[in-house]
């Protein structure tokens, strides 16, 4: 990059800085309607998606604000109204445990600790704020998410094609391997690399999905945008977590009819996608699609393998609190020389890796905790699963849970759609969630099951 595109890139992002600094003046003095998202939500909600833009230090106090901030922001709401209290409890513990692997002997300093902590479970308080939000926060804050979110893919997908300066101007840790797929340049965009924006693309095709029949012009407008994100990025594990998400958005649904009617359209919708592409000829994403079934002689996929490999000895040779936070972190390597590291690609054995047997008890009890308080008939909580899925699906060959702000962000909406279970006077567990709001417009109150 030329020292006058420098330049006028830092002139640009100084001039935006201050036009965003002029508008935040003026909303603030603004009138604002009781039952709206205090501002305090919104303004963090758009610097974390676009925080990438500003610089490292500034991302640095967002990802802190959004760690610190959404439990604070659970605590404060009245307890009548937020939900999930052994959701958020687990997520604390798990939280705190990966606080004491800072001070793992493995961990060389502070700052790889600091790095290592907020890429393995900085997305889990994003459960606390989704369980924080009162009722009617819930969907204006899902609105919200998806449109930062759109906005974000909407600027990387221009700046790939239109503003190649902005792209580069991005500092990232993986190096030139990771961005290019057979010889093509992957889309990136604001994003740390082409699998966030890969997930940022499937968390809006995943909206669009759920969101079909009550959003359904704006739901074409960002599954498209997901869609065109997707395919620049060449990322095959998001065609797998695709299908994935499809999956669950149709087993989820309340009734059989609705179940088989949603799988012979997922059938339809394939077969005529498959059809386009072969006519059409594309052979970049027939090449990433079709490689998928070649993974048995892919050199990217095989030389997985020996990384998964190590990662099962390190877990076994460290059982119990593993070799601490930040030694199983994707681009961490060059901070661990002196000590062990592995980039086990899968999010489950860095879990294993980093935290040990203590670890993965305390993320299957956050996991169980969730599920318990999932309702099934509700789109919110569908809404949430599908989302959720993303980082899951992605996680079968990266550590997908750094993927910020998109798994935050997907831990968010899953905390919107997760309910509460309070003991009755009967001595049995009932089901409540006040006035549960699946979407604008559309409001239903779940029933106490006993």
């Amino acid at each position: 990059m030329g020292k006058e595109t420098l330049e006028l890139l830092s002139s640009t992002r100084g001039a935006i800085l201050m036009i965003a600094a002029a508008a935040l003046l003026v909303w603030f003095t603004l009138p604002r309607k009781a039952d709206e998202l205090p501002r305090r939500i919104v303004l963090f909600v758009g610097a974390f998606t676009f925080g990438s833009l500003i610089g490292t230090n500034f991302g640095l106090i967002i990802q802190i604000l959004a760690l610190v901030g959404a439990f604070a922001e659970w605590i404060a709401t009245p307890k009548a109204l937020r939900r999930g209290g052994a959701v958020v409890g687990w997520a604390a513990a798990v939280i705190g445990f990966w606080a004491l692997l800072m001070f793992h002997p493995n961990v060389p300093d502070f700052n790889t600790a600091l790095l290592g902590f907020r890429k393995t479970v900085l997305a889990f308080a994003g459960l606390a704020l989704g369980c924080a939000m009162r009722p009617k926060w819930i969907p204006k804050l899902e609105i919200l998410i998806i449109r930062f979110t759109a906005a974000a893919v909407a600027v990387s997908i221009a700046s790939n094609f239109f503003f190649p300066a902005l792209s580069s101007s991005i500092l990232r840790a993986a190096g030139r391997y990771t961005a290019v797929y057979e010889g093509q340049d992957r889309l990136q965009g604001i994003y740390a690399g082409p699998f966030h924006a890969a997930a940022a693309g499937l968390l809006l095709v995943g909206w669009a999905i759920v969101r079909w029949n009550l959003h359904r012009r704006t739901a074409i407008i960002v599954g498209t945008l997901g869609i065109v994100c997707m395919y620049f990025t060449y990322v095959r594990s998001a065609y797998v977590t695709l299908g994935l998400m499809i999956l669950v958005a149709l087993l989820m649904a309340p009734h059989l009819k609705v179940v088989t009617r949603r799988f012979a359209w997922a059938g339809m919708i394939a077969l005529v996608g498959y059809v386009t592409l072969v006519w059409s000829g594309d052979d970049a994403v027939l090449g990433t699609v079709g490689s998928i079934s070649d993974f048995s002689t892919d050199n990217r996929f095989l030389d997985r393998i020996p990384q998964w490999e190590e990662a099962f000895m390190l877990f076994n040779d460290s059982i119990f609190y593993g070799w601490g936070a930040g030694s199983a972190g994707d681009t961490m390597g060059e901070a661990f020389r002196t000590g062990v590291h592995v980039t086990p690609h899968n999010m489950l054995l860095k879990f294993a890796v980093e935290g040990g047997l203590i670890g993965l008890l305390l993320i299957a009890g956050l996991v169980a905790a969730a599920v318990r308080r999932i309702d099934r008939t509700s789109d919110q909580a569908r809404l949430g699963v599908v989302s959720v899925m993303v980082v899951i699906g992605m996680g079968l060959t990266i550590s997908s849970i750094d993927m910020l702000p998109i798994t935050y962000f997907a831990m968010v909406l899953l905390g919107l759609g997760l309910t509460e279970k309070h003991q009755g006077k009967s001595g049995g567990i009932s089901e409540v969630a006040p006035a549960m709001v699946d979407a604008p417009g559309r409001r239903h109150k779940s029933g106490a099951r006993s």
